[in-house]
């Protein structure tokens, strides 16, 4: 493996190619910046353009792929097929991230049917190393599971530990996140509190957003063990409140800043961000985001049904230089017969105010 990172090299992904992964047959999206806005019809593509990003990225580091099928399901069993295009296995599942310096990595799914499994294969390459596609592990084609040991697999670039971190700190948000108070207080929540600057500041930020007052502390539950982990309050009047017992308006915006705190030179892909919450908490909630965003060196992508979300998205950036150097709205339109999705570069709300909810502003 070639190990010669610079310290100035941040990775973003530029561009993906998909084919017959999910719902899609054939997708290309060029021109990725480091905030991208995906909106179209429901069952248009934009969760699986997602997820074929972010679970390619991670499949570099874990077996990640049944994960894929899961997150949309509490089904314990899951099937390999429900990853191909049509559940037709007879083609190849492909995708491929196309990363700045002409970095990329990619992933091939193939079925052998004499075998009866899924074969994984991964393949990365630079201007400089041209590389090839090697044989990951295999699946049980059935029940999804590792049907041979996974072995380790290089990232050849010259900016491998790079591209590797930003696929390890990588993180898939969804509205579903709002009811997992152990991962929310345990795993982000906790993170923060322990850099004093870092958690005022989100205590206040969440405070603007939500009207909440912006004083934190984790506090033992009354009814429970000495042993039991300590929750997180806010400040409410004269009264502490445990964090259930606000709306899930503030779980889901606290649990997007919280990660995004403890996030750097890395990527957040989150579902749907104006779920469950009100419009003027969606205008303080995308500013904050976009701050942090900047600060740790964020690329953003985000499914939006929602006009404000456009709406502040796009009039957040000052000039027209500033927005088309940090900012794309792709317009997601799937055709329904030939699988075929397409993104296009929308730079006004004319041709997309038909996906999108409400009125011109």
């Amino acid at each position: 493996m070639e190990n010669a990172p610079t310290t100035e090299y941040i990775p973003m992904i530029r561009e993906v190619t998909i084919e017959n992964f999910k719902g899609i047959k054939h997708c290309e999206i060029k021109d990725l910046a480091k905030v991208n806005l995906f909106i179209g019809r429901n069952s248009s593509g934009k969760s699986s353009i997602m997820e074929a990003i972010y679970y390619t990225g991670r499949e570099f580091l874990e077996s990640s792929l049944p994960l894929c099928i899961q997150r949309r399901s509490n089904r314990s069993g899951v099937s390999a097929r429900e990853l191909w295009y049509g559940y037709l296995m007879n083609s190849n599942v492909n995708v491929k991230l196309g990363f700045n310096e002409q970095d990329y990595t990619e992933m091939r799914m193939q079925f052998s049917p004499t075998e009866n499994k899924v074969l994984v294969y991964l393949g990365s390459g630079s201007p400089t190393s041209k590389g090839g596609m090697d044989l990951l592990c295999t699946y049980n084609k059935s029940s999804f599971s590792l049907a041979t040991g996974r072995r380790t697999t290089d990232i050849i670039s010259p900016h491998s530990e790079q591209i590797r971190h930003y696929f390890e700190n990588s993180i898939f948000i969804d509205p579903t996140i709002k009811t997992d108070m152990r991962s929310l207080e345990g795993k982000y929540l906790n993170l923060v509190k322990l850099a004093e600057e870092t958690s005022s500041d989100l205590a206040k930020r969440t405070a603007e957003i939500y009207g909440t007052e912006p004083s934190w502390e984790f506090l033992p539950h009354p009814d429970f063990s000495s042993d039991t982990p300590s929750r997180f309050t806010i400040l409410e009047g004269r009264r502490r409140l445990f964090l259930d017992n606000f709306g899930d308006g503030l779980h889901y915006g606290l649990a997007i800043l919280a990660i995004a705190k403890t996030r750097n030179n890395t990527a957040l892909f989150v579902e749907e961000i104006e779920s469950h919450q009100h419009a003027e908490a969606i205008r303080n909630l995308i500013t904050a985001l976009l701050e942090i965003a900047g600060k740790n060196n964020l690329q953003l992508f985000i499914t939006s049904h929602n006009q404000s979300v456009w709406n502040y998205l796009y009039y957040h950036y000052k000039s027209p230089k500033e927005r088309k150097e940090e900012f794309r709205c792709f317009q997601i339109t799937k055709d329904k017969d030939s699988g075929e999705v397409g993104a296009t570069i929308e730079e006004g709300l004319s041709n997309i105010q038909p996906d999108l909810e409400g009125r011109p502003q």
